[in-house]
């Protein structure tokens, strides 16, 4: 009778911890929000009055929160250029910007992330309600690494992606061209848990985080303006853990060969040596559409700079 009974109460404690752990798994999972993309913000400046201040801006979205360094200053516009990224979760949309002095609250700023488009770049002047009047932040924020969006599944998607490009160079005479990246993904890469990021001017996108693989496959399309033909696409592979650069090239747009799959070899941060893994590569297709006027007015105002110069120089050998 008594190892009877005692069968029975350690049997009733063992429900009992099975029911626990069950319910702490099932509110752990509740709990658990999934990231569903990455805020960069890259603070510029902000407009203020001319006292003298000891300015700081702070970020929160959601349970993410960042900060600027402290800057002392007594000039109207204060200047930070820093650059952060905030993790974005399920029904976390508002960023929350504030503006402090030494002596404490200056004021807040609430924007609603989900009415920004995503995977593009947003110049935003926040006005700052608080104590001081006309205040106004300047941030460039971009919402990229969505994995749903943008992503490459079937043929019909690149194609897609060029009609788009060709109606934009219809529409828009404003600009001098548009470029379309598609990410397939990278080899031999020296660390895991890896995403891209791709800079052009002063826009800035970046894939989703493969996690586990040194052979990520992101496969994503990305689509930039063009203002300069001169410009250089900029395009990095990032260790998330380390927030470390495993991988870098540099691509001018002039050289980019329309519709052709080409594997880059990656370098390092020097670019004169091979990046660190097994020969470390991308896979990218990239796309250029120019405005013709546009372009034709660039090369006529370059011919007529380069005739300039030599002139110039035939004065100075006489």
């Amino acid at each position: 009778m008594l190892c009877w009974y005692n069968f029975k109460v350690f049997f009733n404690r063992f429900q009992f911890i099975l029911s626990n752990s069950a319910k702490n798994i099932s509110q752990t999972r509740m709990s658990r929000k999934n990231k569903v993309a990455t805020v960069t913000i890259a603070l510029i400046d902000a407009t203020i009055d001319d006292k003298l201040r000891f300015l700081q801006c702070r970020f929160r979205l959601g349970v993410e929160k960042c900060k600027s360094k402290v800057v002392k200053s007594n000039s109207p516009k204060v200047k930070w250029q820093e650059l952060f990224n905030l993790n974005m979760y399920e029904d976390q949309f508002m960023l929350e910007t504030t503006l402090l002095d030494k002596d404490g609250f200056l004021g807040r700023n609430l924007l609603d992330l989900s009415a920004l488009e995503k995977e593009k770049t947003h110049q935003l002047k926040l006005d700052i309600e608080g104590d001081v009047a006309d205040v106004k932040i300047f941030i460039l924020l971009t919402i990229s690494g969505t994995p749903l969006l943008n992503t490459v599944t079937e043929l019909e998607d690149v194609n897609n992606a060029q009609k788009i490009l060709e109606v934009k160079e219809e529409n828009n005479s404003t600009e001098v061209g548009w470029l379309s990246v598609i990410v397939f993904g990278a080899k031999g890469l020296c660390a895991q848990d890896c995403y891209c990021v791709l800079k052009l001017i002063n826009n800035r996108l970046q894939t989703h985080t493969e996690y586990k693989t040194c052979d990520p496959s992101w496969m994503k399309i990305f689509t930039f303006e063009i203002t300069d033909i001169t410009s250089t696409l900029e395009i990095s592979i990032v260790d998330e853990k380390k927030v470390e650069e495993v991988g870098k090239i540099y691509v001018p747009l002039f050289r980019i060969k329309n519709g052709v799959k080409v594997w880059y070899a990656l370098k390092d941060h020097t670019q004169r040596e091979r990046a660190k893994g097994n020969n470390p590569r991308i896979l990218l297709e990239m796309r250029t559409s120019w405005h013709l006027v546009s372009v034709n007015l660039f090369y006529e105002f370059a011919s007529i700079l380069s005739r300039f110069f030599m002139k110039v120089c035939e004065i100075t050998r006489i």
